[in-house]
Formats: structure tokens, C-alpha cells, sequence
């Protein structure tokens, strides 16, 4: 669990799951550090809980992530690319999603434990991101035999309300823009769960 006065990292932690796990973490007595490329979404999240430290950059940058985990005891692995969520280019998903998971394992050879987060989209996988998920829930398995003294934990996670893969997502932008909100099938179902309850989870993990 989380350890008063203990530093965890928290890659691309700029999404909906990202911003309630480090108001939790924090709450806990926890100290958090931050990576994404996006500088400007780090700047809001900084504003909002001015205690964490940030870092613009990459999980792909090997030096970058290196430096960061000198100084962390735990990983939550959240950074991930949708690109090509189901049949589209794939590119952009394979690096984050299995060459950035890689070097994030890789170098966290000393840490408490790392806790990545994967999709239900691993379940039946149709698609580049389910694929890539996929890949890294098998990287995680492997580093679990071949550096037992650190804790590897996946998760599943599916529609996180509001998050931007999020259909309410989708249609919030819609309806604040006073655009045509289309709806397929009337008699669809869709199942969400909170950030909170995510985080709520994320932690049981552990």
C-alpha cells in the first residue's frame, strides 16, 4: 500500500485515473511524481496539487525514466496511446504501449513494486490497442520471474467515466458545443465506473 512519507511515480498520470490517484496518494501521506509529454496538462495538474513534482518527457526515453525511478519506490504505470484503438495505425500505440511499458520494467529494477495498468479491450482482442495491451501484460508476467524482490501487479480497467475514450466524454464536448449528440442504438447498454472506485481498485491490487 501506500507508505507515509514514500515517492511514487505516476506515468502519464494527466487522465481522469491519474488525477484521482494522486489526490489519494497524497491524502495518504504519499509524495508523487508525474511524467507525460503533454507540458500543458502538467501545468493544470500542478495547479490543482501544487505538493507534486512534474516531468515533461517520454517513457520511451530510457535516461529520462532512469533518473526519475533513482528517486521513486513505487510505479503506477498509466501512460498509454489508443492510436488505432481497433483497426487503425498502430504505430503510436506499439511504442508507448509496449517499448515504454519495456523500459519503465526494465528500470525499475529497485522499486517497491510496479502496478501497470491494462484494458478489458485484453479480453477479445480485435485491435492494435488491445494487441499492445496484451504485449504488456505478458512483459509484466516475465519481469515477475525474472526479478522476484519487486511486485508486479495488472489491473483491467474499462470505461472510466469521463475519461477521453469515454462516450459522456464524447458527448459532453457535444452538448457544451451545442452539436447533434447521435446515439446508434437507443436500446444499448454501457457499463462506467468512477475514478474513485478505479483507484479503489488500483490500491486493492497492491
Amino acid at each position: 500500500m501506500i507508505t507515509k512519507g514514500k515517492k511514487y511515480l505516476i506515468t502519464g498520470g494527466t487522465g481522469v485515473i491519474g488525477y484521482s490517484l494522486c489526490e489519494r496518494i497524497i491524502s495518504m501521506g504519499g509524495q508523487v511524481v508525474v511524467i507525460s509529454r503533454s507540458e500543458n496538462k502538467l501545468k493544470e495538474l500542478k495547479e490543482k496539487y501544487n505538493e507534486i513534482e512534474t516531468v515533461v518527457g517520454n517513457i520511451c526515453d530510457r535516461k529520462l525514466v532512469r533518473d526519475i525511478l533513482k528517486k521513486v519506490d513505487g510505479v503506477f504505470h498509466l501512460a498509454a496511446v489508443a492510436e488505432g484503438m481497433q483497426a487503425g495505425k498502430p504505430i503510436e500505440s506499439v511504442k508507448t504501449n509496449v517499448i515504454g511499458s519495456l523500459v519503465v520494467l526494465e528500470e525499475a529494477s529497485d522499486v517497491d513494486f510496479v502496478l501497470g495498468i491494462s484494458s478489458d479491450k485484453v479480453v477479445q482482442v480485435s485491435g492494435s490497442y488491445g494487441a499492445t495491451k496484451f504485449l504488456m501484460e505478458k512483459l509484466f508476467s516475465q519481469f515477475e520471474e525474472i526479478n522476484p524482490k519487486v511486485k508486479y501487479r495488472v489491473i483491467r480497467l474499462g470505461n472510466v467515466i469521463y475519461s477521453i475514450d469515454s462516450v459522456l466524454y464524447r458527448w459532453k464536448s457535444l452538448i457544451e458545443n451545442c452539436e447533434q449528440v447521435i446515439v446508434t442504438d437507443k436500446k444499448a447498454t454501457r457499463f462506467f465506473m468512477t475514478s474513485e472506485k478505479s483507484v479503489d481498485l488500483i490500491l486493492n491490487c497492491l
